[in-house]
């Protein structure tokens, strides 16, 4: 997008474009060794960031994020319970295996 003169000198702030003036503003490194210069507004002439806090796509992804981090954490914990289920199977599986094999070597019969 191009802008004139005094639409640049709006968004520009006070402090213009420094040494940059020859070259129609915006972000350009001068012939002067001097690297890039110019090209931004004046900090203090920035409104505050909590405006844009306030767009509705913003909110509306950090309600999302919210959400999904709710979702993670439970399922983190259901799969936890899961865990402590299978685990606790295993050892009841376990000493079943051991108690038939108790009652087989007792029995004389194999299994």
């Amino acid at each position: 997008m191009l802008f004139n003169r005094e639409e640049r000198s709006a968004l520009l702030g006070p402090r213009g474009l420094d040494s940059n003036e020859a070259n129609d503003g915006g972000i350009f490194a001068g012939g002067n060794n001097k690297g890039v210069s110019g090209g931004g507004p004046d900090p203090s002439s920035l409104n505050n960031y909590s405006t844009f806090l306030n767009k509705d796509s913003v909110g509306k992804l950090n309600d999302d994020i919210e959400r999904t981090r709710r979702t993670l954490n439970e399922s983190e914990q259901l799969a936890k319970n899961v865990l402590v289920d299978l685990e606790l199977q295993r050892s009841q599986l376990h000493d079943m295996n051991n108690m038939v094999s108790e009652t087989s070597s007792m029995t004389g019969q194999h299994c």
